[in-house]
């Protein structure tokens, strides 16, 4: 019998960006806190598989006045988020790389 002792994962990494000024402030609040207000919005279907490692990773280009994310773990639907909290799926740029 074989064991194989290695991480092992059948998720995939994924990105984001959106021009700021498609943003409110609450959604950039919200983007921010997606951990919490995810639990609090998306359906169960969204979140059966979502861990403590899921969350993104979100930080602000003030040079291109965007909001970026990313992740390597992607069981949190961040599109199905974004577009929950009111933005338009054409003005976020996404990219999946699974």
């Amino acid at each position: 019998m074989k064991i194989r002792n290695e991480f092992v994962t059948n998720s995939s990494s994924a990105s984001f960006v959106i021009s700021r000024k498609d943003l409110t402030q609450d959604q950039i609040i919200m983007i921010y806190n997606h951990m919490e207000i995810g639990y609090e919005i998306l359906p169960e279907s969204e979140l059966q598989y979502i861990g403590r490692y899921d969350e993104w990773m979100i930080w602000e280009d003030e040079e291109k006045d965007t909001i970026k994310g990313d992740t390597m773990m992607d069981n949190f639907n961040m599109i199905v988020f974004l577009t929950s909290i009111g933005i338009p799926r054409e003005k976020i740029e996404y990219d999946d790389n699974g």
